[in-house]
Parts: structure tokens; C-alpha cells; sequence
């Protein structure tokens, strides 16, 4: 082997030692980072509102135009699902408890949707124990900070959010309507996310 080869070989073997310790040292600095990241990211999502959230004084109105406030939904237990026709996880619960028309729960459930969804909803025949109430603009959603649906929300008599549930079935929410399954009851508030 001649000296120009040699030379080539050397500085070859001395680029690849010293990016393998480049990259070692990289590989070191970032472990915590990606440790710290994978334990962010790894985190369930909790649905909000969290409990012990109180429902704010705001107006809907029922499928017949008239205005209902929501101060008037106290007094008893009930759920409110925030779901509209436009999207397809709240489309298909829709659809599939138009399809059940089991009995009521023991809980009144209302269904909160956009007013633009109302004629969609009409069409699917819905149970007669859903009430349906519109929101104007997102206002409850918004000042709940929801920001995915389908999402069930039990309210105490307080009008405090007891629990928020994603319910992909009707018997998921179902469960939540169950007047022995309400948190809250001895101080037992939860946040659950079902399925």
C-alpha cells in the first residue's frame, strides 16, 4: 500500500471514530429531552370541563325556537351530551341510539348541539327521552372549553360538573345516566373517560 492510500484510510478511520462519538454525545445530551417528551405525550387526555365545573348562565333553544336557559336545568341530576350531525364519532352514537330506542335512564339526558345540526338529528328519529337544545355559536362549548365531542357531561343538582364521560355507545351513556353510578353522591367526584 502506498502513502497517499494510507493517508485516505487513516483520515477515513478518523472521521467515522469521530462521528460516532459526535453522535454518542448527541444521543447522551437528548436522552433526558425524549425521556421528559415520551412521558409528556404519553399523559391521558381528560376530557374538560373537570369536575366541580359549574354550567354557565347562558340561553339555548329547544327544537321549536324557544329559549331555554340553562339556569333552568338545575335542581335535579341530569347529563348533557354535546354531539352534532357533522361529526362522525357523535353521528354514529346518534344513529346507533335512534336504532336502540331503549328505555329512558334513570337520569334526564339533553343533547346539546349546533343549530345547524338540528334537521339532521330530526331525521335520525332520536328516543323520546333525548331532549335535544341548540347552542348558538358554540357558546357552551366554549365557555366549557370542550374542544372534541362526543362528550357526556353529569351535572349535579348544583349544576356542577360531577363527571365527563366520551361515550362510543349507548350503554356507555347509559352507565352515566345511572342514578347509582353518579359520583358525587359521598364526595366521590371522578373524571372518566369511557372506553
Amino acid at each position: 500500500m502506498t502513502w497517499p492510500w494510507i493517508a485516505c484510510v487513516t483520515t477515513l478511520a478518523l472521521l467515522t471514530a469521530v462521528q460516532g462519538l459526535a453522535l454518542i454525545g448527541i444521543i447522551t445530551r437528548t436522552t433526558p429531552l425524549l425521556t421528559h417528551l415520551e412521558a409528556l405525550l404519553s399523559r391521558p387526555v381528560e376530557p374538560r370541563p373537570h369536575p366541580g365545573t359549574a354550567l354557565p348562565h347562558l340561553d339555548l333553544q329547544d327544537s321549536d325556537g324557544r329559549t331555554v336557559p340553562t339556569a333552568t336545568l338545575g335542581g335535579q341530576a341530569r347529563v348533557l351530551l354535546l354531539a352534532n350531525a357533522y361529526c362522525p364519532s357523535c353521528l354514529t352514537l346518534l344513529t346507533r341510539l335512534a336504532q336502540e330506542q331503549g328505555p329512558a335512564p334513570d337520569l334526564p339526558v339533553t343533547l346539546v348541539t349546533a343549530a345547524d345540526s338540528l334537521d339532521e338529528l330530526r331525521a335520525l328519529d332520536l328516543p323520546h327521552w333525548l331532549d335535544i337544545l341548540c347552542e348558538n355559536d358554540n357558546a357552551l362549548s366554549d365557555a366549557l372549553q370542550i374542544d372534541s365531542t362526543p362528550l357526556a357531561l353529569l351535572f349535579g343538582p348544583d349544576q356542577r360538573v360531577r363527571s365527563t364521560a366520551v361515550p362510543h355507545t349507548p350503554a356507555e351513556l347509559r352507565t352515566l345516566a345511572t342514578r347509582p353510578a353518579m359520583p358525587g353522591a359521598r364526595g366521590g367526584d371522578q373524571h372518566a373517560a369511557i372506553g
